[in-house]
């Protein structure tokens, strides 16, 4: 039997550990008024004690959330049943914070078998908020017209969402439980797959390509695809996330929109072709000599005629590469020499303006086998800009030097340069900077698509840097390994 001290003790215990807790506990009489309340309420709702005496804790709850008390029906509180609520509860600032209640009722035949409730309640906004997010993403991974793939670090699928079924004709349930190739199974080249999984698994890096695969029916499709690992703490694939889109009906729509150009590109520069002809046999006298006024009639038809070709010229060698079907005749080549082609090519025009052209090209550089004529495409893009866009009596340099692994070509210029705002739009097809359009109206925006499209397909990598009313450098890094020939059915035009 305990000793009125060891009941002393342990009253003085219990004290203590309600008075220090972070929950709020509070004592209320059968209808809910608060007899007692921890000083807790003070750092979770702003209430002293004190204040919350005598008070009904309905004045309290958010309106929305009365219901859940009358839910606590009074035979559960004869059986001194325990409940669990979630509720709001107004702090005194008028803001509303999640409270996670426990309710125990208690008879104390002391107090004439009268029923009183003990309450102990928990802050849980956060963890709330963090359900509710959770709640809201798997809601929008759920509705997502993109297919979206976990897998676990062993290519495991662990979850997909409903997506998946129109892109690949397989529902979630067939899929998920089953390595990451069962959708891939006979489908892909084996070629390929190894060289995704040594990406994602072994190299620890994204992919992102498009991949050709075949429906559970037997249909071919196109997904643009996009896999993730995730790394844990010791760097170690965790599990994946594949993210895939079926682009198989825009494939087919960029596809007959290229043949379209390439078909009126060809229809077009055979007229072309005739009129440059006979303008340049006007201009030289073959048919008699022309007067001052018809010579200079003529000059401009010519000019605009050259802008035509080149336009057309243009279009032809984008589709040509966006078909797929781009011959690239690999051999080995002295940079250069290449660059010193172009170079005599542009020179008239270098001197026209009167630029100061300045070559420093690194001596005993290796030769490397890239294909020259698609190179040259490139290097005669940028130089045309270069001296399109440099004022008169400005300066370009080139200069070609090799680093442990590539050889790298920069093309230096002190023209108007390249707004900040535009420069991450420089490489798109028909895209020109504002600063250049209204000071330059002649320009397709094609020949810097062209020359990014040319040096992708060549095993290398294009850059600049730009400050504008300063200058702009152009940087083509080629791997020393080289350019891969390529078999195809039609080269570009230079």
């Amino acid at each position: 039997m305990k000793t009125a001290q060891h009941k002393s003790i342990e009253t003085d215990i219990l004290s203590i550990i309600v008075e220090q807790t972070t929950d709020m506990i509070a004592i209320h009489s059968f209808d809910w008024n608060y007899l007692y309340v921890s000083p807790s309420c003070k750092h979770l709702l702003g209430y002293d004690p004190e204040e919350l005496l005598n008070r009904s804790a309905f004045e309290y709850f958010h309106p929305d959330d009365l219901k859940k008390i009358a839910s606590y029906e009074s035979e559960d509180m004869e059986k001194q049943k325990i409940h669990t609520i979630i509720y709001r509860i107004k702090r005194k600032d008028n803001g509303y914070i999640w409270f996670e209640t426990t309710i125990k009722p208690i008879k104390d035949s002391r107090l004439g078998e009268e029923t009183r409730l003990i309450t102990v309640s928990r802050d849980i906004t956060a963890r709330r908020s963090s359900e509710e997010m959770v709640k809201k993403f798997v809601q929008a991974v759920e509705s997502a017209s993109d297919t979206i793939v976990m897998a676990n670090a062993e290519g495991v699928i662990m979850y997909t969402n409903p997506a998946i079924f129109s892109m690949t004709g397989f529902k979630p349930p067939e899929v998920i439980g089953k390595h990451a190739n069962f959708i891939w199974e006979g489908t892909m080249d084996k070629m390929f797959t190894n060289t995704l999984w040594q990406t994602i698994k072994e190299k620890k890096q994204p992919f992102n390509g498009d991949i050709n695969n075949v429906r559970k029916d037997g249909t071919k499709y196109i997904a643009d695809t996009h896999i993730s690992p995730i790394l844990d703490e010791k760097k170690e694939v965790s599990f994946y996330v594949g993210i895939a889109r079926d682009i198989t009906k825009a494939k087919e729509v960029d596809r007959m929109k290229t043949e379209f150009i390439s078909l009126a590109s060809h229809q077009l520069r055979t007229p072309l072709t005739s009129i440059k002809w006979r303008l340049e046999m006007l201009l030289k006298g073959d048919e008699g000599n022309l007067n001052d006024k018809q010579k200079d009639y003529v000059s401009n038809i010519n000019a605009t005629n050259e802008r035509m070709i080149d336009l057309i010229n243009s279009l032809l060698n984008i589709s040509r590469i966006e078909s797929g079907r781009l011959i690239i005749d690999s051999r080995s080549t002295k940079l250069p020499e290449l660059m010193n082609s172009v170079l005599d090519e542009v020179a008239t025009r270098i001197a026209d303006k009167n630029i100061v052209l300045l070559k420093n090209f690194q001596p005993e550089l290796p030769e490397i086998n890239v294909d020259p004529k698609l190179i040259m495409n490139v290097y005669l893009n940028i130089l045309t800009n270069a001296i399109k866009y440099t004022r008169e009596k400005g300066t370009i340099s080139v200069d070609i030097y090799e680093t442990n692994k590539e050889i790298i070509t920069k093309i230096t210029d002190t023209g108007y340069g390249i707004p900040k705002a535009d420069q991450d739009k420089i490489f798109q097809k028909f895209f020109r900077s504002n600063n250049i359009s209204q000071i330059e109206t002649d320009g397709t925006g094609l020949g810097l698509y062209l020359a990014k499209a040319i040096i992708d397909a060549s095993n290398g990598k294009i850059w600049f840097e730009s400050e504008e009313n300063k200058g702009t450098s152009f940087y083509v890094a080629l791997d020393k390994s080289g350019t891969a020939p390529k078999k195809g059915e039609v080269s570009i035009t230079i």
